[in-house]
């Protein structure tokens, strides 16, 4: 799913899959660098095959994203299939024993049948249909897990911060160094004022972030229980999760840190 250009944007992705009535195939295009599948688990060594999401053309009428299944790789030689292509994606900041890859496609040719085709079908003759009257919702519908994988991991990382930030302060608030303000008595580390800024800011962040994830669930239980369940307010929630995901994982290392060295100096 993910391309270099394109992350968090699934709705603007370019890779493109276009339906050739007189083969009844799809033919797969990457048609520029920023197109190319990136981060993709497996696909760098070992991958076979994948679900490759790209924007179904048929009868030149573009539908929106959705999902094929596509080989990659000659099961005995491990080589790509014509037309595709693909590198590691090299050292990353963590997780270095994950074989993430790219990939691209040049007219890469799959049958009819390989559309994964619950919410969306092309019949022989180039037609397509689909349950799902609404473009957005049909969108909405077929990256729900997505939508709920994103409220799941913000919530996971405002928790995290929580924690974090509650080992932190409490420590500095028992740890002592230096004698600044008495001839005996050590002095606490949140009473120094950067030990204050490096730590409270972040909780006040973490507050903030907590306050949000609680309108992300509650926008969440609105879609999903049917009660306000618009293509405006599925739009809403796709965009909230999108938005609030990477910002408070982000955030979350922060914290982390903070706590995994509350006896550095008060300076550090």
């Amino acid at each position: 799913m993910t391309e270099t250009g394109h992350g968090s944007d699934v709705a603007s992705i370019a890779t493109t899959a276009t339906y050739d009535e007189a083969t009844q195939e799809f033919v797969i295009n990457t048609p520029f660098r920023a197109a190319w599948k990136d981060y993709i688990g497996n696909a760098a060594e070992d991958g076979l095959a994948a679900v490759v999401f790209a924007q179904l053309v048929t009868r030149n009428v573009n539908h929106g994203v959705h999902a094929f299944y596509v080989e990659l790789r000659d099961p005995d030689t491990k080589e790509f299939l014509p037309g595709i292509g693909g590198e590691d994606d090299g050292i990353k900041g963590g997780l270095n024993g994950i074989d993430n890859g790219r990939l691209h496609f040049t007219d890469v040719r799959v049958p009819r049948t390989s559309l994964l085709n619950r919410y969306g079908n092309v019949a022989p003759d180039g037609e397509y249909t689909s349950p799902i009257a609404s473009p957005g919702r049909r969108f909405f519908t077929m990256l729900g897990t997505l939508v709920q994988g994103r409220v799941s991991l913000d919530g996971a990382a405002v928790a995290a911060s929580k924690v974090a930030l509650t080992t932190a302060i409490r420590y500095a608030a028992e740890r002592r160094q230096f004698n600044a303000s008495s001839p005996t008595d050590e002095e606490v580390l949140l009473d120094y004022q950067r030990h204050q800024r490096r730590l409270f800011t972040r909780l006040a962040t973490t507050v903030a972030a907590s306050f949000a994830h609680e309108q992300l669930l509650e926008k969440f239980d609105d879609v999903f229980s049917g009660r306000h369940d618009t293509d405006a307010d599925r739009q809403d929630l796709e965009t909230l999760a999108a938005a609030l995901k990477p910002m408070s994982t982000w955030h979350a290392s922060t914290p982390c840190k903070s706590a995994a060295r509350p006896a550095a100096a008060p300076d550090s």
